[in-house]
């Protein structure tokens, strides 16, 4: 289960990082991914408190997770057709409204996670476990970075580059709930 949310934490911290690259060719400026970043990022965290106020309710850790990665992933797709097909004159606001949707359905994961990480190993602390988890998120996400910068060093045409950095994000998204639907367990209390 850990496996599955640092995949998806760590699709967030690349989706924020590429973000200008993955917009800016289709007419979009720097300045709107930065309102784009801040604005969802603080939103995310609301998504957040919403996501450990269910799992505080539920104690469904698996379920919570896929229903997020799927929602995810059907943002994501949303925010990619919006970005490609639709001008900014016009796209402005479903972009925004997607990449909202987005990240408040997947920062949730990362607030949870760390909960889930403390309660599974409580004899170690929470710097350390908590600590652990925060590395694997940064580990996954400079991997991911790292391959996109390889997969576009030769891309002469910048509209490309958004196709290798949403297919890195759609392979890590999918693997993600891949990997989710195999944790036999739903809860600690399982």
């Amino acid at each position: 289960m850990m496996l599955s949310m640092s995949f998806m934490v760590s699709y967030i911290l690349t989706m924020l990082t590429m973000l200008s690259e993955i917009i800016v060719p289709f007419g979009y400026t720097d300045n709107d991914a930065s309102a784009f970043g801040f604005w969802i990022t603080l939103i995310g965290n609301l998504g957040g408190v919403t996501a450990a106020f269910i799992i505080g309710r539920t104690g469904h850790y698996k379920y919570t997770t896929i229903g997020l990665t799927i929602l995810t992933i059907v943002g994501t797709i949303i925010f990619h057709l919006c970005v490609r097909c639709i001008p900014p004159a016009h796209g402005y606001w479903p972009v925004f409204i997607s990449l909202i949707f987005v990240c408040f359905m997947n920062m949730g994961v990362q607030s949870y996670c760390m909960e889930y990480a403390v309660k599974l190993a409580p004899d170690i602390g929470e710097s350390l476990s908590g600590g652990t988890i925060i590395q694997m998120f940064n580990l996954f996400g400079y991997v991911q970075l790292r391959l996109i910068e390889v997969f576009t060093k030769g891309i002469k045409n910048k509209k490309d580059i958004m196709g290798s950095v949403m297919v890195s994000n759609y392979v890590v998204l999918a693997a993600a709930l891949v990997i989710i639907l195999f944790v036999k367990k739903d809860s600690l209390k399982d």
